[in-house]
Protein backbone atom coordinates (compact mmCIF):
# COMPACT_ATOMS: atom_id res chain seq x y z
CA UNK A 1 0.00 0.00 0.00
CA UNK A 2 1.43 3.67 -0.89
CA UNK A 3 2.34 5.56 1.80
CA UNK A 4 1.15 9.20 1.58
CA UNK A 5 4.55 11.54 0.99
CA UNK A 6 4.48 15.00 2.05
CA UNK A 7 6.93 17.16 -0.43
CA UNK A 8 7.81 20.28 1.01
CA UNK A 9 9.88 23.11 -1.39
CA UNK A 10 10.96 26.23 0.09
CA UNK A 11 11.07 29.61 -1.97
CA UNK A 12 12.84 32.62 -1.47
CA UNK A 13 12.70 35.21 -4.55
CA UNK A 14 12.92 32.22 -7.35
CA UNK A 15 9.57 31.64 -8.06
CA UNK A 16 10.74 30.96 -12.45
CA UNK A 17 12.97 27.64 -10.94
CA UNK A 18 9.92 26.72 -8.00
CA UNK A 19 7.64 26.40 -11.05
CA UNK A 20 10.32 24.15 -12.88
CA UNK A 21 10.56 22.05 -10.10
CA UNK A 22 6.49 21.87 -9.53
CA UNK A 23 6.20 20.90 -13.24
CA UNK A 24 8.40 17.73 -12.71
CA UNK A 25 6.87 17.02 -9.54
CA UNK A 26 3.37 16.55 -11.60
CA UNK A 27 4.58 14.28 -13.58
CA UNK A 28 5.88 11.77 -11.37
CA UNK A 29 4.39 7.85 -11.83
CA UNK A 30 4.04 8.15 -7.67
CA UNK A 31 0.47 9.00 -6.84
CA UNK A 32 0.35 9.14 -3.25
CA UNK A 33 1.97 12.50 -2.38
CA UNK A 34 1.19 16.02 -1.56
CA UNK A 35 3.17 19.33 -1.99
CA UNK A 36 3.62 21.89 0.57
CA UNK A 37 4.93 24.86 -0.65
CA UNK A 38 6.56 27.76 1.36
CA UNK A 39 7.33 30.95 0.72
CA UNK A 40 10.18 32.01 3.01
CA UNK A 41 9.14 35.60 2.65
CA UNK A 42 10.29 36.51 -0.18
CA UNK A 43 11.17 40.43 -1.18
CA UNK A 44 9.35 39.63 -4.37
CA UNK A 45 6.21 39.00 -5.53
CA UNK A 46 6.90 35.16 -5.68
CA UNK A 47 4.35 34.38 -3.33
CA UNK A 48 1.32 36.03 -5.93
CA UNK A 49 3.29 33.89 -8.89
CA UNK A 50 3.16 30.99 -6.77
CA UNK A 51 -0.54 31.15 -5.83
CA UNK A 52 -1.45 31.54 -9.60
CA UNK A 53 -0.01 28.82 -10.77
CA UNK A 54 -1.00 26.27 -8.00
CA UNK A 55 -4.49 27.37 -8.49
CA UNK A 56 -4.00 26.81 -12.29
CA UNK A 57 -2.22 23.81 -12.12
CA UNK A 58 -3.28 21.19 -9.57
CA UNK A 59 -5.29 20.54 -6.07
CA UNK A 60 -2.29 18.88 -4.65
CA UNK A 61 -0.23 21.66 -3.83
CA UNK A 62 -0.66 23.84 -0.45
CA UNK A 63 0.81 27.37 -0.66
CA UNK A 64 2.41 28.32 2.84
CA UNK A 65 3.43 31.22 3.76
CA UNK A 66 6.31 32.17 6.91
CA UNK A 67 5.77 34.95 8.19
CA UNK A 68 9.33 36.04 8.39
CA UNK A 69 12.56 34.32 6.56
CA UNK A 70 14.22 31.95 8.98
CA UNK A 71 16.56 30.40 6.76
CA UNK A 72 16.35 27.30 5.26
CA UNK A 73 16.01 24.82 8.86
CA UNK A 74 12.83 27.42 10.15
CA UNK A 75 11.32 27.41 6.27
CA UNK A 76 11.31 23.55 5.98
CA UNK A 77 9.78 23.29 9.32
CA UNK A 78 6.61 25.10 8.47
CA UNK A 79 5.69 22.68 5.29
CA UNK A 80 6.94 19.63 7.83
CA UNK A 81 4.50 20.84 10.47
CA UNK A 82 1.77 20.93 8.09
CA UNK A 83 2.85 17.55 6.59
CA UNK A 84 2.86 15.81 9.63
CA UNK A 85 -0.45 17.38 10.69
CA UNK A 86 -1.71 15.59 7.58
CA UNK A 87 -0.35 12.11 8.57
CA UNK A 88 1.83 11.46 5.41
CA UNK A 89 3.75 8.52 6.27
CA UNK A 90 7.00 10.00 4.54
CA UNK A 91 8.85 13.56 4.15
CA UNK A 92 10.76 15.21 1.33
CA UNK A 93 12.45 18.06 1.67
CA UNK A 94 13.28 19.57 -2.05
CA UNK A 95 14.91 22.20 -3.51
CA UNK A 96 13.04 24.69 -5.20
CA UNK A 97 15.83 24.61 -7.66
CA UNK A 98 15.67 20.82 -8.64
CA UNK A 99 14.17 18.84 -11.28
CA UNK A 100 13.16 15.09 -10.95
CA UNK A 101 12.88 12.05 -12.70
CA UNK A 102 9.34 10.59 -13.34
CA UNK A 103 9.96 7.36 -11.54
CA UNK A 104 12.13 9.11 -8.94
CA UNK A 105 10.00 9.22 -5.49
CA UNK A 106 8.32 5.36 -6.59
CA UNK A 107 12.23 4.23 -6.19
CA UNK A 108 12.57 5.97 -3.29
CA UNK A 109 9.12 4.96 -1.27
CA UNK A 110 10.13 0.84 -2.32
CA UNK A 111 13.99 0.99 -0.62
CA UNK A 112 12.67 2.71 2.21
CA UNK A 113 9.59 0.08 2.82
CA UNK A 114 12.16 -2.50 2.59
CA UNK A 115 14.69 -0.95 4.68
CA UNK A 116 13.82 -1.09 8.47
CA UNK A 117 16.95 0.21 9.89
CA UNK A 118 16.91 3.25 7.97
CA UNK A 119 15.19 6.35 8.42
CA UNK A 120 16.67 8.77 6.12
CA UNK A 121 17.78 8.30 1.80
CA UNK A 122 18.30 10.46 -0.53
CA UNK A 123 18.69 9.72 -4.86
CA UNK A 124 21.25 10.47 -6.89
CA UNK A 125 22.13 14.04 -7.88
CA UNK A 126 22.91 15.18 -11.05
CA UNK A 127 24.43 18.65 -12.05
CA UNK A 128 21.54 20.09 -14.51
CA UNK A 129 24.21 21.90 -16.68
CA UNK A 130 27.28 19.69 -17.09
CA UNK A 131 25.35 16.22 -15.84
CA UNK A 132 28.16 15.75 -13.96
CA UNK A 133 27.58 13.98 -10.60
CA UNK A 134 27.16 16.33 -7.57
CA UNK A 135 28.58 15.43 -3.89
CA UNK A 136 24.65 14.10 -2.60
CA UNK A 137 26.68 11.58 -0.49
CA UNK A 138 29.04 13.35 2.31
CA UNK A 139 30.93 11.89 5.36
CA UNK A 140 30.60 13.97 8.10
CA UNK A 141 33.93 16.29 9.00
CA UNK A 142 35.98 15.60 12.09
CA UNK A 143 38.96 17.37 13.81
CA UNK A 144 41.53 17.57 10.86
CA UNK A 145 39.09 16.97 8.01
CA UNK A 146 38.11 20.45 8.37
CA UNK A 147 41.73 21.55 6.71
CA UNK A 148 41.26 19.45 3.98
CA UNK A 149 37.60 20.26 2.40
CA UNK A 150 36.50 23.24 0.59
CA UNK A 151 37.58 26.50 0.91
CA UNK A 152 40.31 25.15 2.72
CA UNK A 153 44.60 26.15 1.62
CA UNK A 154 45.32 22.51 1.41
CA UNK A 155 42.30 21.82 -0.84
CA UNK A 156 42.81 24.75 -2.85
CA UNK A 157 46.28 23.55 -3.10
CA UNK A 158 45.46 19.94 -3.76
CA UNK A 159 41.37 19.67 -4.87
CA UNK A 160 42.22 15.77 -5.44
CA UNK A 161 43.84 15.22 -1.92
CA UNK A 162 42.55 11.77 -0.30
CA UNK A 163 41.22 13.51 2.50
CA UNK A 164 38.15 15.49 0.38
CA UNK A 165 38.02 12.00 -1.80
CA UNK A 166 37.43 10.25 1.04
CA UNK A 167 34.73 12.40 2.41
CA UNK A 168 32.82 12.26 -0.92
CA UNK A 169 32.98 8.56 -1.22
CA UNK A 170 35.18 9.03 -4.52
CA UNK A 171 35.60 5.52 -4.71
CA UNK A 172 31.85 4.66 -4.56
CA UNK A 173 31.21 6.63 -7.68
CA UNK A 174 29.70 6.93 -9.89
CA UNK A 175 27.16 5.46 -7.53
CA UNK A 176 25.74 2.49 -9.37
CA UNK A 177 24.41 0.61 -6.10
CA UNK A 178 22.55 1.78 -3.03
CA UNK A 179 24.62 1.79 0.10
CA UNK A 180 24.78 3.32 3.84
CA UNK A 181 26.29 6.67 3.91
CA UNK A 182 26.74 9.39 6.84
CA UNK A 183 25.40 12.70 5.37
CA UNK A 184 22.88 13.64 2.63
CA UNK A 185 22.81 16.95 0.34
CA UNK A 186 20.39 18.69 1.84
CA UNK A 187 18.80 19.74 -1.66
CA UNK A 188 17.03 16.43 -1.80
CA UNK A 189 15.94 14.34 1.87
CA UNK A 190 14.06 11.42 2.08
CA UNK A 191 12.60 10.92 5.80
CA UNK A 192 10.33 8.30 7.00
CA UNK A 193 7.80 9.97 9.67
CA UNK A 194 9.72 8.24 12.67
CA UNK A 195 12.46 10.76 12.21
CA UNK A 196 10.53 13.45 12.84
CA UNK A 197 8.27 11.80 15.67
CA UNK A 198 11.63 10.47 17.84
CA UNK A 199 13.75 13.79 17.24
CA UNK A 200 11.58 16.67 16.84
CA UNK A 201 11.38 19.26 13.66
CA UNK A 202 14.52 20.16 12.09
CA UNK A 203 16.91 22.75 14.49
CA UNK A 204 15.86 26.39 13.81
CA UNK A 205 19.16 27.83 15.23
CA UNK A 206 21.26 28.14 11.83
CA UNK A 207 19.83 30.35 9.31
CA UNK A 208 22.17 28.33 6.44
CA UNK A 209 24.69 25.51 6.28
CA UNK A 210 25.44 22.99 8.21
CA UNK A 211 21.89 21.79 8.03
CA UNK A 212 22.75 18.48 6.98
CA UNK A 213 25.62 17.66 9.32
CA UNK A 214 22.90 18.39 12.28
CA UNK A 215 20.49 15.72 10.69
CA UNK A 216 23.18 13.30 10.51
CA UNK A 217 24.21 13.65 13.86
CA UNK A 218 20.43 13.81 15.28
CA UNK A 219 19.38 10.46 13.06
CA UNK A 220 22.50 9.08 15.04
CA UNK A 221 21.87 9.59 18.24
CA UNK A 222 18.46 8.03 17.56
CA UNK A 223 19.92 4.95 15.64
CA UNK A 224 18.86 5.74 12.39
CA UNK A 225 21.16 4.70 9.51
CA UNK A 226 21.11 6.67 6.03
CA UNK A 227 21.34 5.33 2.65
CA UNK A 228 21.68 6.61 -0.80
CA UNK A 229 19.28 5.26 -3.10
CA UNK A 230 21.40 6.18 -7.19
CA UNK A 231 18.74 4.54 -8.65
CA UNK A 232 16.51 7.51 -7.57
CA UNK A 233 18.17 10.36 -10.07
CA UNK A 234 16.61 14.51 -9.98
CA UNK A 235 18.75 17.11 -11.16
CA UNK A 236 20.00 20.29 -9.27
CA UNK A 237 20.67 23.98 -10.62
CA UNK A 238 23.18 24.87 -7.93
CA UNK A 239 23.08 27.18 -5.86
CA UNK A 240 19.97 28.52 -7.11
CA UNK A 241 17.87 28.32 -3.89
CA UNK A 242 20.27 30.99 -2.01
CA UNK A 243 20.63 32.99 -4.96
CA UNK A 244 18.66 36.24 -3.42
CA UNK A 245 21.08 36.05 -0.12
CA UNK A 246 24.44 38.11 -0.49
CA UNK A 247 27.56 37.09 -0.25
CA UNK A 248 28.81 38.71 3.36
CA UNK A 249 25.78 37.49 4.48
CA UNK A 250 26.35 33.80 3.73
CA UNK A 251 29.69 34.16 5.12
CA UNK A 252 28.43 35.31 8.50
CA UNK A 253 25.68 32.55 8.28
CA UNK A 254 28.49 30.22 6.94
CA UNK A 255 30.71 30.94 10.49
CA UNK A 256 27.54 30.78 12.76
CA UNK A 257 26.22 27.44 11.82
CA UNK A 258 30.12 26.34 11.43
CA UNK A 259 30.52 27.28 15.58
CA UNK A 260 26.90 26.45 16.34
CA UNK A 261 27.28 22.59 15.06
CA UNK A 262 30.78 22.12 16.14
CA UNK A 263 30.56 22.84 19.66
CA UNK A 264 26.87 21.57 20.43
CA UNK A 265 26.66 18.53 18.31
CA UNK A 266 30.57 17.29 17.75
CA UNK A 267 31.05 18.97 21.56
CA UNK A 268 33.99 20.74 20.59
CA UNK A 269 35.23 23.92 22.34
CA UNK A 270 34.69 27.41 21.06
CA UNK A 271 38.54 27.77 20.98
CA UNK A 272 38.81 24.70 18.26
CA UNK A 273 35.80 25.37 16.52
CA UNK A 274 37.21 28.99 16.12
CA UNK A 275 40.66 27.61 14.55
CA UNK A 276 39.20 25.31 12.15
CA UNK A 277 36.77 28.31 11.05
CA UNK A 278 40.01 30.59 10.92
CA UNK A 279 41.15 27.94 8.65
CA UNK A 280 38.11 28.25 6.14
CA UNK A 281 37.88 31.67 6.60
CA UNK A 282 42.08 31.99 4.92
CA UNK A 283 41.46 29.71 2.17
CA UNK A 284 38.41 31.67 1.20
CA UNK A 285 40.21 34.83 1.03
CA UNK A 286 43.40 33.39 -1.08
CA UNK A 287 40.61 32.15 -3.50
CA UNK A 288 39.20 35.13 -3.71
CA UNK A 289 42.66 36.94 -4.53
CA UNK A 290 44.04 34.71 -6.86
CA UNK A 291 42.03 35.38 -9.54
CA UNK A 292 42.30 39.22 -8.96
CA UNK A 293 46.03 38.79 -9.70
CA UNK A 294 45.24 36.80 -12.17
CA UNK A 295 42.99 39.55 -13.76
CA UNK A 296 45.48 42.44 -13.04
Amino acid sequence: MEGTVGIVVLNYNNWQDTIDCLKSIYEIDYEAYKIYLVDNSSTNDSYSKLLDFTNESSGRCKVLLSEFNGGFSAGNNVGIKAALADNCQYILILNNDTIVTCDFLTILVNFAENCDEAALFGPKIVEFDDQSIEYGARRCYKNLDYLFVPPSVICHKFPKNKTWCYLQYKDRQPFLNSFEIEVLSGSCMFFKRVFFDKTGLLDETTFLYFEEFIIYHKAKECGFKTFIVPESLIFHKGGKSTAGLKKNKNLKHFIFAGRYFMVKYQKYSRFKADVLLLIFYVGLLINQIKPLKKSS
